[in-house]
């Protein structure tokens, strides 16, 4: 997002740039804002990683979750944001910016490319997101079901428990009886 941020700005150089009217100092001024923002967008692609891995590396990362219990993966692919996203050096002339603002042109290239990426990235976080809760619910109702069994389990037990122990106290009551009837003959 951050290299896509920065473009507009880049954008906004191209066409001052594109300035046939500028004199030499302004001119200077603006390809130093243009190496600048070019510098920050390449930092903003080289400090993209986590754990050593970057998805604007293709030569390094293709990134390999696992999506369930069944040990099923979803691959998420890079992109070559070194190669790709980086536009090219400050253009020296008014005509160089307006080409490379042009149709066709190194900025609408590079533009274009940004939007795949982030279209990509988009789809990917979006699959993983819902991937995610898809496990939690399923997570949330396996663990219900689990309580469910071990409560009917608890439930049965208690049932039988109770069952024992009024069969003992009639078992009781019945050797009581029993030792009463001699005793009434006595």
């Amino acid at each position: 997002r951050k290299v896509s941020d920065t473009m507009i700005k880049v954008r906004e150089t191209l066409v001052r740039l594109a300035d046939d009217s500028l004199n030499t100092d302004q001119r200077a001024q603006y390809e130093a804002q243009y190496t600048a923002l070019r510098t920050q967008i390449e930092n903003f692609i080289t400090d993209a990683t986590y754990n050593g891995r970057s998805l604007l590396d293709n030569t390094t990362a293709t990134l390999v979750t696992t999506r369930n219990e069944e040990g099923t993966t979803y691959t998420i692919n890079a992109v070559d944001g070194a190669g790709t996203l980086v536009v090219a050096a400050a253009p020296t002339t008014a005509t160089a910016a307006q080409t490379a603002l042009g149709a066709g042109g190194d900025f609408e290239l590079i533009q274009t490319a940004i939007s795949d990426a982030l279209n990509t990235f988009g789809n990917d976080s979006r699959y993983i997101d819902n991937q995610i809760a898809y496990n939690k619910d399923k997570a949330d109702a396996l663990e219900s079901g689990l309580g469910a069994l071990v409560d009917a389990d608890l439930a049965k037990e208690s049932a039988r428990l109770q069952s024992l122990q009024i069969r003992q106290q009639l078992g009781t009551q019945a050797l009581a009886i029993a030792n009463q009837a001699p005793q009434s003959l006595l």
